[in-house]
């Protein structure tokens, strides 16, 4: 038959009923810790006994990691750490996001967003044809346009800006185009290959000036 506790009439094999301000169901530990909650509100907590959502998990300093989703075999798929760093790969993310599916060989440093693999690594954004994708670079004062690089499908054009402003743009052809003047600085000798145009688009010459 079924089980009540807190209910006369329970409706499944175990029904538990709280009370007033009684949670239905908690786990402590041998010295009365609260390791696990459900309350009142249908909270769920672990490591806390006031959970602040739906499903709250509170780290304990020094103590095991916070979320962990492991494969069949047991691996350690993804990790939440006590410090708030995410694990895809690894069980010891160096940032705040970290992705590992291979060691690069390097000792690790820090950063929001690390992508670490044994061989080649890629970044991607997919979006359809009629769209771009767009890094943006900015600060409370600019805002989030100070600085961009955007790539267009539709016209297969990759723009660089600053200051809000497109200053340099590479469309599908390879065709270079800049809104300011080319400056050209360095203690070194600079080095051009092909012909080099002032004031044409199709140069004849090395040097050809229109």
């Amino acid at each position: 038959g079924n089980v009540g506790i807190g209910t006369v009439s329970p409706t499944s094999t175990l029904y538990v009923q709280g009370s007033g301000s009684t949670n239905p169901f908690q786990v402590s530990s041998s010295t009365g810790t609260g390791l696990m909650v459900i309350t009142n509100q249908g909270n769920v907590g672990i490591g806390t006994t006031t959970p602040v959502a739906k499903l709250s998990l509170q780290g304990t300093a020094g103590a095991n990691d916070m979320f962990d989703v492991a494969s069949s075999t047991g691996t350690s798929v993804m990790r939440i750490t006590n410090q708030g760093n995410v694990g895809i790969g690894t069980t010891s993310p160096v940032g705040k996001l970290h992705v590992y599916s291979g060691a690069s060989g390097l000792v690790a440093g820090s950063g929001d967003l690390t992508l670490e693999n044994s061989g080649n690594v890629s970044l991607q954004f997919k979006n359809p044809n009629a769209n771009s994708a767009t890094i943006n670079f900015g600060d409370p004062t600019n805002g989030s346009g100070s600085g961009y690089i955007n790539y267009a499908n539709n016209t297969e054009t990759l723009s660089f800006g600053t200051h809000a402003t497109s200053r340099m743009s590479i469309n599908g052809s390879g065709v270079v185009t800049m809104a300011q003047n080319l400056v050209v600085q360095g203690t070194g000798n600079t080095t051009i290959a092909g012909n080099v145009g002032i004031g044409t688009t199709g140069p004849s010459d090395k040097l050809h000036i229109k």
